[in-house]
């Protein structure tokens, strides 16, 4: 029995080492995932902020070009209208031109003396 006493002792004595170093390893194992889970928290953080940016920066480009939109639907407006103005102005003239014309025959009609 004694014999069986020693063995078991040194049994003990040679797995306890082991068992510790198991336990460090673990430790550091543990430790290592921690910071690894904490970079990957941090990357999503880090995503998370530019997804926001880039959606608001996307909004207001959607925002710019609408108003680009208006103003230029505008602009076609008064480009119209000018033209529209600028064949009254044509037919205008021309009309004051025959009138003109007219008055010139009514005019070379008169003798002065």
């Amino acid at each position: 029995m004694n014999n069986l006493k020693m063995q078991n002792k040194l049994l003990l004595i040679a797995i306890v080492p082991m068992v510790i170093a198991l336990l460090v390893a673990l430790a550091i194992i543990t430790h290592l995932q921690a910071n690894a889970v904490t970079s990957m928290i941090s990357a999503v953080v880090a995503i998370n902020d530019m997804t926001t940016h880039i959606a608001t920066a996307a909004t207001e480009q959607s925002s710019v070009t609408e108003e680009i939109n208006r103003n230029m639907i505008k602009i076609r407006n008064v480009v119209t209208q000018l033209l529209a103005s600028s064949h009254e102005t044509t037919q205008v003239s021309t009309d004051l031109s025959a009138a003109g014309e007219e008055l010139e025959t009514l005019l070379s009609q008169f003798k002065l003396s």
